[in-house]
Parts: C-alpha cells; structure tokens; sequence
C-alpha cells in the first residue's frame, strides 16, 4: 500500500506562510475536495478540484449508488497515528492495512475550526466564498461581533438572529450538497446529527435539503446509518454524519490522555461493530474524516488579549475569529502603530499578516473572495507560532474559561493533518 506517512511528510514540508506551520490544500489534498469529489461521482458538474487520485483511486467510485461521508469532529492525523501507536488492537490500524482501503492525509481548511470546516464540506465551497470563518465574526450587516455557532451576538447569552426573523439559510446563501444531489441528481439524501442542533441556525445554514436524522449518542446514529445503507433496493442515496464528542474530549482534557485514548477506542469499535463487520453493500462507498485535529495548550502560553488595553483600543471591534487564528480590525490611522505594538509584544512567538496578503496567499481558498468574507477578515490576521493562544472572551453570558486545554483554528501540523479513509462496504472492511 502506499506509504501515507511519505504523504503527511509531503505536505508538512509545502511552503507555507512560516516555518513550523502547514499551507492549507484545496488542489486534491484537502478537505474541501471532499464535497466536489462526491458531487462529482453523482454525476453533477462542480468548478472545485475533486480529491486527488493518490488519495481517492476513482475505482473505488465504480458502480457506487450509495454514499455515506462520517465526519468525526477532531480526528486528527497526528493524534490518531499516536493512538495507533499506545493501542495495537484498534481495529482502524488493521483496516488501513487491507487492500481496496484508501488512506491519506488531507490538511484542514483555515481556520482549522468547526464552524469552517463544517460549511466547507457540507457545500463544497472554499471559506473565502461562504464567508464563516471562524468561531466569532464582525457581522457588518448586524452591526455586533457575533457568535456564529447560536447565530446571535456575542454578548448575549443563547438569543439568535434566527428569532428576530433573519433567515439563516439566506445568510449563507450558498447551496447545501444535500439540495444540490437532491434537486440535481434524484439522490435521496439524509443527514444523520445529534438531535440537539436538529433546528440549530448553523445545521440549517449547511444542510438544507437533507432529511435530518436525529440521534442521542455514537450507537444509534450509527445504528441510524446502518439502517439506510441496507435499505432494499437500488436508490442512490447520500448519508452525510457528524459526530462531535470527540472534540469535546479534546477541549477538556487534550490530546493524548487516558480519556482521548478511551473516547478512539469507543469510535473504533463501534464503527466496527456497527457498520464494518454487518454491512455488505459493495454499492455503498463509506468514507470518514475530520474537520481538523487539534494542539495541547497551558496556562503559560495563554495570551488573555482582554489585558491588552493598549491594542484594544486601537481596533474598531474586540478581536474575532479564533484564538489560534485572530482577525483585528484596526482604526483608521492606526494600522502601522497596531503592527509596530504586536511585533514588540507577541513578535517572539506569533506571526501577523495583513489580511490581504492571506487571502492573497490562498489561505481562505483560491476562489474569488465574496465580498462578505473581505469585511468578516478585517485588516490583519494573528497567528501564534506553536502552542500559543490568543484568548479574547470578555465577561459575557458567552465567556469561555482561559483553562481549555485543546484547542484548534491555526496552522500547526497538530491542527492541519486530518486522516481520509475510504472503502467499500462488503468489500475491503472485512475481517
């Protein structure tokens, strides 16, 4: 098989903006090739790259009716390879293994963060065309630093546009892949998510058009995926999946840990259990992959930008984004004294780039920037080198605790590697 650890050291080694950071891909080895790849074996044209052959051979694509695309919110590259390591008995190290198995890294999108990744692959657009580009954004159109994951502003606690009458499927105006196979192709399509965020403003805005599925935990929606991959019969179908309790884990108490190792351990057998061993559909194509992963901070290196008057009040809005990857928006007048204060204070361990030069770079995707993505990024873009973060939740109803302890949304290997895994059902899962 080929040597994936080649590919990762591949694309760790790609120039990017310095060094020890990782370029975001969206030429074939990204996860934003993901969404065109399964528009595409559909049958739908798509103007975005499709994933790489290396990564995806196209005779896994042969004959395939049913798709079923597992997103497992951070799953990342480097942390599953350790747990690979502390834990021979997964049933993933076998898997990966087997003939008619693909495996391979894809970087992240950037920000590497969920509400990013999630809107990329469930479109199949770049960041810089759908514009939700982190945790926190400068709305202009509502006038507030807003909360992209309620939909409402930061300072307030759990109150969404959604309920002032601001339609969140207009805000994002660009079409789900569930509407696109649904109305283009016949695909009966499905999405199978926790039940909490059913009517959520962020799920309405990345998956209209799919019939939603709800479940309470891993068992049942795989259970639930189960179930529709053997329903009889020859229709096509799309069973896109999310699964996000692993990123809490994470957050909680990092990468690494007794609790990471039990929480992969637990993914790895159901998805054994549940749709591996069971299913035998040589027609239905299963592929799982992560948003992104993530990197262990500690208190030393938190930055709490809430104590930095001097540079607060020089920007027109409190800093947006995320703490790995902040947007500033300075005051007119104020740009170079704003460059000049973060070189001298945070020069040591961060990076700053103007935002025009990181579009300019690719970062966001190299589509042509919506206009609503230019004013969400701001004038400047600050990167904190290694494991470095930027906090910035004042005391509000939203705050979030300086005591996290994994964290993603920047350009570190530990964020930007994600596994891609792929096989047919019936076919290469057997034991």
């Amino acid at each position: 098989m080929p040597d994936y650890h080649a590919r990762a050291a591949d694309l760790l080694a790609a120039p990017a903006v310095a060094p020890g950071f990782v370029a975001p891909r969206y030429d074939g080895w990204g996860i934003a090739n993901v969404a065109p790849t399964i528009l595409r074996a559909f049958g739908i044209a798509d103007a975005h790259p499709v994933l790489d052959a290396a990564v995806l051979p196209p005779a896994l694509l042969d004959g395939v009716r049913r798709i079923v695309v597992l997103i497992v919110d951070a799953f990342g590259w480097l942390q599953l390879h350790d747990e690979l390591q502390r834990q021979p008995d997964l049933f993933l190290g076998q898997l990966v293994r087997r003939e008619g198995v693909a495996f391979a890294p894809l970087t992240s999108v950037f920000p590497s963060t969920t509400v990013n990744a999630l809107t990329t692959a469930n479109t199949g657009a770049q960041p810089i065309e759908h514009g939700i580009l982190g945790y926190t954004l400068w709305l202009k159109e509502f006038g507030a630093v807003s909360e992209m994951i309620t939909f409402g502003p930061y300072a307030a606690d759990n109150w969404s546009y959604a309920q002032v009458g601001v339609d969140p499927v207009a805000f994002q105006p660009l079409p789900s892949i569930f509407a696109r196979t649904r109305e283009e192709a016949g695909v009966a399509s499905f999405l199978v998510n926790a039940a909490i965020f059913q009517r959520s403003p962020l799920s309405l805005m990345q998956s209209t058009g799919a019939t939603y599925v709800p479940y309470i935990g891993l068992s049942d929606g795989l259970a639930h995926i189960r179930r529709l991959v053997e329903t009889p019969g020859e229709e096509r179908m799309l069973i896109g999946a999310y699964y996000g309790q692993l990123d809490a884990i994470c957050h909680t108490y990092g990468t690494g840990t007794p609790q990471h190792a039990a929480e992969v351990a637990q993914i790895d057998g159901a998805l054994r259990r549940e749709l591996f061993d069971p299913i035998d559909r040589e027609d239905t194509l299963f592929i799982l992959y992560a948003d992104h992963g993530h990197i262990n901070c500690d208190d030393a290196h938190t930055i709490d930008l809430v104590e930095d008057t001097a540079l607060l009040r020089d920007l027109a809005v409190g800093p947006t984004g995320e703490g790995r990857a902040r947007y500033l928006h300075v005051r007119g007048g104020r740009l170079a004294a704003v460059r000049a204060h973060l070189a001298d204070r945070y020069g040591a361990f961060s990076i700053v780039l103007d935002a025009d030069d990181a579009i300019a770079r690719g970062l966001f995707g190299p589509a042509t920037p919506a206009e609503r993505s230019r004013e969400r990024i701001g004038d400047l873009v600050l990167l904190p080198r290694e494991n470095y973060y930027f906090h910035h939740y004042p005391l509000t109803p939203r705050h979030k605790p300086l005591t996290m302890i994994g964290r993603h949304g920047g350009l570190a290997p530990e964020e930007m590697l994600v596994p891609f895994l792929a096989l047919r059902l019936g076919r290469g899962a057997k034991s």
